[in-house]
């Protein structure tokens, strides 16, 4: 909706000077637009809110260059990650209804095989096959060997569900929605030009009820506060002659391609957050393909991300402590692509039905740093 406010200013000869400014006033006005704004946008778009995206457009951002994975069980140990039986229930299908509205594939579903570390790792999932709380997420198991040119003398296991999404496509087919609505503004956030209201913001030219900070490692000065723990991720993008139709994931992860090629991934580097990838990276990753593949590969691209990760792993979300109209919601790191929807529609839920948002997330766990 557009509307039209008027200030006169009188001078000296009771002139009277006109000035208009047209506003175009929405529910939500969402600074970033990637994985974490887009979904964030649709959510809030689908439940019938409006919104308009600034973003300035990097080819390095974390969610430009991550390779999508989503994988209901992870670590070291197996085990199953935070929510996995609320977030992985209908993940999927949300994915696919985000398609139909950007009018674009980019959800690929796909096995996970995790060769067994060793007969100890092997036996407890033995034990966990006839576990309800395991058996939803499991394809199947193997004690012997069964993948061609695949290191795994003792088996392994299939995962579901679990699979990727090609994330720069997704951003593409929203960025085109947002645009075709006139909902789109590309540009560096300039916070001189926020005026902070009690009940809204405005933002060159535009009245939200809230602003939302979706913006990755660089978070705006009013979040500053929150202990981002930004770490390095380099992706390999290889030819090889393995014929993959699964994603082999044990310590690194390999992804088959459309095009043939295989993502082998990733690195996690805390201390060296330069945009270049280094030769200890490099020989991390051919390290740990030596130990999962029989074979060498050939590298053909190179990627470099700066993940939005957080001290507990758990992403950072809700209203600033002093300004009600400022919103973050942010820090999802290596676990993007499954913990976004769930926690964007938490989130909606509590601004729009004051639900308590969960402790784990919510950014009041750090108010005592502001």
């Amino acid at each position: 909706m557009v509307s039209l406010q008027i200030w006169s200013i009188i001078d000296q000869n009771s002139i009277g000077l006109i000035f208009f400014q047209i506003l175009k006033n929405v529910d939500y006005i969402i600074i970033g637009q990637g994985l974490a704004g887009s979904i964030l946008a649709y959510t809030l778009i689908k439940a019938g809110k409006t919104v308009h995206i600034f973003n300035q457009e990097k080819i390095n951002t974390s969610s430009r260059v991550a390779a999508g994975l989503y994988n209901p069980i992870t670590g070291r140990n197996m085990v199953k990650t935070w929510k996995a039986d609320e977030i992985f229930t209908g993940l999927e299908h949300f994915y696919r209804q985000l398609e139909l509205w950007a009018e674009k594939s980019f959800l690929y579903p796909i096995k996970i095989y995790r060769p067994f570390f060793d007969v100890s790792e092997q036996n407890d999932w033995q034990i966990r096959a006839s576990d309800p709380i395991y058996t939803l997420y499991i394809e199947s198991i193997t004690y012997k060997s069964a993948k061609e040119n695949i290191r795994d003398p003792i088996g392994g296991i299939s995962l579901k569900p679990s699979g990727f999404v090609d994330i720069n496509s997704l951003l593409d087919a929203c960025r085109a929605k947002f645009n075709s609505s006139n909902s789109y503004t590309e540009g560096i956030f300039e916070k001189d030009s926020l005026e902070i209201r009690k009940n809204s913001v405005i933002y060159r030219g535009i009245s939200a009820s809230k602003i939302v900070f979706c913006t990755g490692i660089s978070p705006i000065s009013f979040f500053d506060w929150l202990p981002f723990k930004p770490v390095k991720g380099v992706i390999l993008k290889i030819k090889n002659n393995l014929n993959l139709n699964f994603i082999l994931n044990r310590g690194i992860f390999l992804i088959p391609q459309s095009d043939g090629t295989i993502k082998v991934g990733a690195t996690y580097d805390w201390n060296d957050l330069s945009e270049a990838p280094t030769i200890e990276a490099e020989a991390f990753l051919k390290n740990k393909f030596n130990e999962l593949v029989d074979g060498d590969f050939e590298i053909i691209e190179r990627y470099v991300g700066l993940r939005p990760a957080t001290p507990d792993r758990r992403p950072f979300i809700g209203m600033h402590p002093e300004f009600q109209t400022l919103c973050t919601f942010n820090g999802f790191g290596s676990k993007g692509v499954s913990l976004t929807p769930y926690c964007a529609e938490h989130f909606y839920k509590h601004l729009e039905h004051n639900e308590n948002l969960n402790p784990a997330v919510s950014i009041n766990r750090y108010y005592s740093l502001f």
